[in-house]
């Protein structure tokens, strides 16, 4: 296991346990993925979704028919998974325990920045490695340092400027965001996506 992944799981192993429940997944989770599975994928749907947290993403999908699969690096919150019947594992993003090719979706929803910058070009990797030939990967970054901190944590520990982001995903995925990725209003948040072909 990397230094920063035995970091960050006790981080969010507090954070978790002091009340930190991020809403991952927004209204653009219905428009995007919906669009998305009626244009590229015939039968069920596979979505994977990066930092998780309680998996709000699951119910969001339910009445699309789309399977959906957690991963978060805290172990706080497998009881709640288990109560809720989500499947979803613990598990670093930069080291993702499930084979080549199994998902059509990959989300990482507010995720990105809290991952330290020596992990990003191994969960970029893994992203690619875990989405099927037509995958899209749906994903939104903060530019801006956490609002609210847990025991005086800054839980977001990448800040760059969204260039920067674009040129790491253009080397570790090989391509970069499409004409949709835009600025949310308060300028904090890059929400936007890719379809990556292999």
């Amino acid at each position: 296991m990397n230094k920063w992944v035995k970091k960050e799981a006790a981080k969010y192993d507090i954070a978790y346990a002091s009340g930190y429940f991020p809403q991952n997944a927004t209204r653009f989770f219905y428009q995007d993925i919906c669009k998305f599975v009626q244009k590229y994928i015939k039968g069920s749907t596979k979505l994977l979704d990066i930092g998780c947290g309680p998996c709000f993403t699951r119910k969001m999908a339910k009445p699309y028919n789309i399977d959906v699969y957690g991963l978060d690096i805290s172990k706080r919150l497998t009881k709640l998974w288990k109560h809720e019947g989500v499947r979803a594992c613990v598990a670093s993003s930069s080291a993702i325990p499930y084979k080549d090719n199994t998902f059509d979706i990959v989300m990482a929803w507010d995720v990105l920045e809290h991952i330290p910058e020596e992990g990003l070009v191994d969960t970029f990797k893994e992203i690619k490695r875990v989405g099927k030939h037509k995958c899209l990967f749906d994903y939104s970054i903060a530019l801006t340092e956490e609002s609210r901190k847990f025991n005086n944590m800054n839980l977001h520990v990448t800040v760059r400027p969204y260039l920067w982001w674009l040129r790491l995903m253009a080397y570790t995925v090989g391509v970069s965001p499409d004409g949709l990725a835009f600025l949310d209003k308060a300028k904090t948040h890059y929400i936007g996506k890719i379809l990556m072909k292999k």
